[in-house]
């Protein structure tokens, strides 16, 4: 009986966290991200120290959504949440925003 009932907290247990983990990941994908790379047609030719805050905050918003703590590789929580680095993203935005300036007639 024990052993069921612990069975059954485990389970719990990991739904919530895997429903709440999911939850927080969306979350910073929707919105947080989102405010992150606003501007990328501007961010491309942006000084070294703003890229630098841009990526201490999806660091920060990352370290939140998966529960990691401070000393853990950030690539790695990119690595698990399915996100790409922040420099990287404004470079692909940077991209697509000058493709469809271009076919603007």
């Amino acid at each position: 009986m024990y052993i069921y009932c612990m069975y059954i907290y485990i389970c719990i247990y990991i739904y919530i966290y895997i429903h709440i983990y999911s939850t927080l990941n969306l979350t910073y994908q929707k919105y947080i991200l989102l405010v992150i790379t606003y501007s990328c047609g501007s961010l491309v030719t942006a000084q070294q120290h703003t890229l630098q805050l841009l990526e201490r905050a999806q660091n920060q918003a990352l370290r939140l959504t998966t529960g990691a703590v401070k000393t853990s590789p950030i690539d790695a929580t990119l690595f698990t949440t399915g996100n790409k680095p922040i420099l990287e993203l404004i470079k692909e935005k940077a991209v697509l925003l000058n493709e469809k300036l271009l076919r603007i007639p």
